[in-house]
């Protein structure tokens, strides 16, 4: 124990002896200076990440995001001198795009690659739609869209988004999948609606893009032959006239006229399992039934229902989890423990944060 209790201490002092002050803080979190050198390490993590001592002059060093910086002669990405780079007519777009005469760049690892795309209008060239899962899946410049880096072969003056999921030109109805791939769906009729910002109707029918029953990315659709009106109960839950439709699936047995989203003080919720678990609070009711997702729980009492965290709940008689009954516990008494970690009643049932039993 002495041993290591030694070798941190070492570990610390040797840090604290290369460790200098940040060069701009304001810029950048991650490149320091010390007796004249410039030194880079990704914010500022020098124990578990470690520290790369640049080739940069001091004297004309500047920094122009959290991880690209220049001095009179060079552009560095990270502490890397970036030779690939036209120096003169390197810079960062509006959007922080790196680019110079000769190409648009994207972050490698340890160094700006210029992005694999032929033909772009290199002034005009941007990312689109960032809340996909890689910002780099969308782009366009002023005469195309990119998807993957490819060229879109679509009408670029009528093409429109609808949502997160679907788009259009003046030909056909699209979908990306989440940003897995791109589907033709239809021609186009009539101008898509949107519903919200999951689904939307189009010629009659109502699309959605979610998960099947096998866990990968599909198109749900259903035709929706006359309706009045439309409506968003909550981002993944729609009513069209009196039929309801979660997650895709279309629910007829539902009361449209009371079935509404089930609030949840999230601020009750105390450990690091329930923080990270909001995305499974998807819990509905109408007057006859309680729903979690696509599925009915069944023997749910909708007058009593309550969400206790995590995907525990429970009514008057039954304590459930996500939508099913956990046989034999206590619903009055069942209740999160004082650790915050587990869960139990007062007859000896108990369950991890997983709904495993863990005794009883």
């Amino acid at each position: 124990m002495k041993n290591k209790f030694y070798i941190i201490i070492l570990g610390f002092s040797f840090l604290s002896c290369v460790k200098g002050e940040l060069f701009d803080s304001k810029k950048s979190k991650s490149y320091f200076i010390k007796n004249n050198n410039i030194y880079y390490s990704p914010n500022g993590n020098w124990f578990e990440l470690g520290y790369n001592k640049s080739e940069a002059d001091y004297k004309t060093f500047e920094i122009l995001s959290e991880q690209i910086s220049k001095d009179s002669k060079s552009i560095y990405f990270g502490y890397q001198k970036q030779s690939q780079i036209d120096y003169l007519s390197f810079k960062l777009d509006s959007n922080g795009i790196p680019k110079d005469k000769n190409n648009v760049y994207e972050y490698g690892i340890n160094y700006l690659k210029p992005v694999a795309i032929d033909d772009i209008d290199i002034e005009t060239f941007e990312y689109l739609r960032k809340n996909r899962s890689s910002k780099y899946s969308w782009a366009k410049d002023k005469n195309s869209y990119y998807f993957k880096r490819k060229k879109l072969n679509i009408n670029y003056k009528s093409l429109k988004f609808i949502n997160e999921d679907f788009f259009y030109d003046n030909e056909h109805l699209y979908s990306d999948l989440k940003g897995w791939k791109i589907i033709t769906i239809s021609k186009i009729e009539s101008t898509p609606k949107k519903v919200n910002e999951k689904y939307i109707l189009s010629n009659d029918t109502l699309y959605y893009v979610g998960e099947n029953n096998k866990n990968r990315i599909s198109l749900f659709s259903e035709k929706i032959e006359k309706y009045e009106k439309f409506g968003s109960i909550s981002k993944n839950v729609v009513l069209i006239d009196t039929i309801i439709f979660s997650f895709g699936t279309k629910y007829e047995p539902l009361d449209s006229k009371t079935f509404k989203k089930i609030k949840i003080d999230y601020n009750s919720f105390e450990t690091i399992y329930e923080s990270h678990s909001k995305i499974s609070f998807n819990y509905y009711k109408d007057i006859r039934n309680v729903y979690f997702n696509n599925f009915i729980i069944k023997k749910a009492n909708p007058k009593t229902f309550k969400v206790l965290g995590l995907s525990f709940s429970k009514d008057d008689k039954f304590v459930f989890y996500n939508s099913e009954v956990l046989k034999g516990v206590d619903s009055k008494s069942f209740r999160k423990s004082k650790d915050g970690f587990t869960w139990k009643d007062d007859f000896g049932n108990e369950f991890d944060f997983k709904g495993n039993r863990i005794s009883e």
